[in-house]
């Protein structure tokens, strides 16, 4: 009964260590995802449907815009365009 306490106490301090580390081992992954490249470089402009399954989608990535046909077996890339040459009024 003496080292009750005690063993509620070392308890309580494995459990804080094991949070602990699990907190350091979350913050470890998600900062190595953020080295990965493309994350959150993708970004859609505009979409537009040609029919049931097919659309047309422009995309912007790392300084270019694409335009995509996009059906329900493939995408396909029919024109890339730099940045600042798509941002130009046509």
């Amino acid at each position: 009964m003496n080292q009750f306490p005690y063993s509620i106490v070392i308890t309580l301090v494995a459990l804080a260590f094991v949070l602990v580390l699990a907190w350091f081992v979350i913050k470890f992954l998600s900062g190595i995802n953020r080295f990965r490249g493309s994350v959150g470089e993708v970004k859609v402009c505009s979409s537009t449907m040609l029919g049931t399954r097919e659309r047309l989608v422009v995309v912007t990535f790392r300084d270019h815009d694409y335009l995509l046909g996009v059906t329900s077996e493939q995408i396909s890339i029919i024109d890339k365009l730099p940045l600042e040459q798509s941002a130009s009024p046509l």
